[in-house]
């Protein structure tokens, strides 16, 4: 385990079976905390001990706890991506829990997940895919409400990391101040890469929305700077003469091409019921990147938790 000490001051370290404990207290708090990184087994026997250990360890002393690490098991079958799940394994986790009054963190993935999962009204599966998609971007609004402060915090970093550059100017810097200059200025570039990659979504969405009126716009601009003079009502006749000139090459590619009768077999392809590798298929081959669609949500999500909603999806098709 990995700290800063100017931030964390460590006054006992324990070390047991499965697990590693370091007490101590956060830099300009006297709240004393506990930080267990836990490996867990991969044997009922050596699990029954291992949740009895920590039990212990967290009645011991009554203590702000933070558990993290690979606790090797799940608390329900849709936290396990492959077919291995024990049930019996699932309950002593979630007993063990409940026992000792641990309060799960919530990572982005597990609110899709939950949200995924409440529960909904209406049951035609096309209902059914919109209703939760409407409930993840709920959910996910709520949770984004910690990222409002995001510009106060690259300020806040930026500020910090300038004022620190401008002492190194005058003196050479402490090795803990150093190590703070250098946290400050890891913290702004780290939010700052967050906020660019807001900012990218955010464009490829307006230019979605706004992107006829964006060309039109520049199309213009582009004519006055060449000195051409725009009458009044061009667009209008642009737009008609666009319009046949794609009527012309459609003619020319399709109407004048015999492409032949669709036979038996090609009905029944076209007719068939959408596979599940036949979705997946047409979903890696779109960018992960692009803007999003009416959902609100772009490919990459649909890629990323095609594990999780994969069944609702096909069953969508199937009623498509």
């Amino acid at each position: 385990m990995v700290w800063d000490p100017t931030i964390f001051k460590v006054n006992q370290a324990i070390e047991g079976e499965f697990h590693l404990t370091i007490k101590g207290f956060v830099e300009g708090n006297n709240t004393e905390i506990a930080v267990v990184n836990v490996y867990g087994p991969h044997t009922t026997a050596k699990k029954i001990r291992f949740w009895n250990d920590l039990e212990v360890l967290l009645n011991f002393r009554e203590m702000s706890w933070l558990l993290c690490g690979d606790f090797n098991d799940v608390r329900s079958q849709l936290e396990r991506f492959n077919p291995t799940f024990n049930q019996n394994w699932a309950n002593m986790f979630n007993k063990f829990i409940n026992s000792t009054r641990l309060i799960e963190v919530l990572l982005g993935e597990d609110i899709v997940v939950n949200a995924w999962n409440l529960p909904i009204l209406g049951s035609r599966p096309d209902c059914v895919v919109r209703n939760k998609l409407t409930n993840i971007r709920c959910e996910l609004k709520k949770h984004s409400q910690v990222l409002n402060i995001l510009e106060e915090q690259i300020l806040k970093h930026s500020k910090a990391a300038t004022d620190w550059e401008s002492i190194a100017e005058s003196r050479t810097l402490y090795d803990d101040e150093r190590l703070l200059w250098l946290r400050e200025k890891k913290q702004w570039i780290a939010k700052e890469k967050i906020q660019t990659n807001m900012w990218k979504q955010k464009a490829r969405v307006k230019w979605t929305l706004e992107g006829v009126e964006n060309s039109k716009f520049f199309f213009t601009i582009s004519l006055k700077e060449e000195g051409t003079k725009i009458p009044s009502g061009a667009f209008p006749l642009m737009e008609l003469g666009l319009r046949n000139h794609k009527l012309s090459v459609f003619k020319v590619c399709y109407l004048d091409f015999d492409i032949g009768r669709v036979t038996i077999e090609d009905y029944l392809v076209l007719e068939g019921k959408f596979s599940e590798d036949e979705i997946w298929e047409a979903i890696k081959s779109c960018g992960s990147s692009k803007a999003q669609g009416p959902d609100g949500f772009n490919m990459k999500f649909y890629k990323k938790l095609w594990w999780l909603i994969k069944g609702d999806i096909v069953k969508m098709f199937d009623w498509f």
